[in-house]
């Protein structure tokens, strides 16, 4: 699978055609990605001639094939170097915004990105992004941010995605897309702009002529077991960092009530900075040691983890086919007689927002199982 493109999902419909290239592979692999309520805050995301012309950047609209196989992508020429397209973007709350942004070389050597307070006249995030013979990366050329991997996809366009650091909500905050700051005489193909209240960019959101919401991605299934101990499976890729601190603890795999409230289980949870563990009974809080603290975007990672028969919540984890670590078991506690209802759930914990992980493989199994015995039951090799 070298040919990837940006497809689209109904509403209720899983999004299982999504490939990824994690950390260190040199293919990509197919995934159930879910993902948390996102807003795209950039309004006329394909259409760059509807943004702000700032010393005569010129556009020509639907030049090209876009990455969604549709005639809709823009060319961006300039005609001296300070020559860009922008858009101005509401954020709301002070911090880290994430970016993200289609491209495709043309005809300059250097293309570069910013996000621009207008009001405090402070470039948050400048990206430069380096062209060598259609294949593009990424510097910082000013301010401050994260650069994220580059995702590549068919016909040479790439999506490029970075955050920038100390942006404030309440100033004029301007996304420009400058093609050729260097001789200022260049052009680069443009599509799908998008700005988020985020750290970590998500997967594509269109705009026409409003901001729009993606709401969050849940999976559930009937889970007919009684309680017991038992052991989950998950292999799938990262789409956090593993510096963030995230807000609350985030469900990757758990057992709860119909309703998605009051985990009997969260066999696999994100805890942000600190890594992942396993709880059995939030109620009583016996939760394993955290494990997998260098865990990044788009490192592909395996779980093991669950509920001993002493009632005891454990976890084992391994990044990139490397060694297995565990953490330490949480406190041994009785198993509750009866569930009223329980679902398995995927990327979810009752009113807290998901976090973002791409999934390969789910399993349950009765009892306490190691990783190599899950990853057979999974035919994982």
């Amino acid at each position: 699978m070298d040919e990837l493109i940006v497809a689209t999902a109904g509403t209720g419909v899983a999004r299982t055609s999504h490939y990824v290239t994690p950390t260190g592979a040199s293919a990509p692999i197919q995934t159930l990605l879910l993902e948390p309520q996102r807003t795209n805050l950039c309004i006329r995301s394909e259409e760059f001639d509807t943004w702000t012309n700032i010393s005569t950047c010129n556009v020509t609209a639907n030049a090209v094939v876009a990455p969604d196989g549709t005639t809709t992508a823009d060319l961006l020429s300039s005609t001296v170097t300070g020559s860009s397209r922008g858009q101005t973007i509401t954020f709301t709350g002070d911090g880290e915004k994430a970016i993200a942004l289609y491209l495709k070389a043309g005809t300059s050597a250097l293309t570069q990105l910013r996000l621009l307070d207008t009001t405090a006249s402070a470039f948050r995030h400048t990206v430069a992004v380096t062209w060598v013979a259609g294949v593009p990366s990424l510097s910082t050329a000013g301010g401050a941010g994260t650069l994220y991997p580059v995702e590549a996809l068919a016909n040479g366009w790439y999506r490029i995605l970075f955050s920038a650091t100390g942006v404030v909500a309440a100033n004029v905050n301007q996304l420009r897309v400058q093609p050729d700051p260097a001789t200022g005489t260049g052009t680069v193909y443009a599509w799908g702009a998008q700005a988020e209240n985020a750290i970590v960019p998500s997967s594509y959101i269109k705009t026409q002529a409003t901001t729009v919401t993606r709401n969050a991605d849940s999976l559930y299934f009937p889970f007919t077991a009684p309680p017991q101990a038992m052991t989950v499976y998950v292999r799938g890729v990262e789409n956090n960092r593993a510096t963030d601190t995230l807000a609350g603890q985030l469900g990757i795999v758990q057992i709860s009530d119909a309703a998605g409230n009051d985990a009997y289980f969260a066999l696999i949870n994100r805890t942000g900075s600190a890594g992942y563990s396993s709880l059995h009974d939030p109620a009583a809080l016996s939760i394993s040691g955290a494990v997998g603290t260098t865990v990044t975007r788009g490192d592909l990672v395996e779980f093991a983890g669950g509920v001993r028969a002493s009632g005891a919540a454990f976890l084992s984890i391994s990044v990139n086919g490397g060694a297995t670590t565990s953490g330490a078991d949480g406190t041994a506690q009785a198993f509750a007689a009866t569930w009223s209802g329980p679902r398995l759930y995927l990327n979810s914990q009752g009113s807290v927002n998901p976090g973002q992980f791409a999934f390969t493989h789910v399993i349950v199994a009765a009892g306490e199982q190691t990783m190599a015995t899950m990853r057979s039951l999974a035919g994982v090799a």
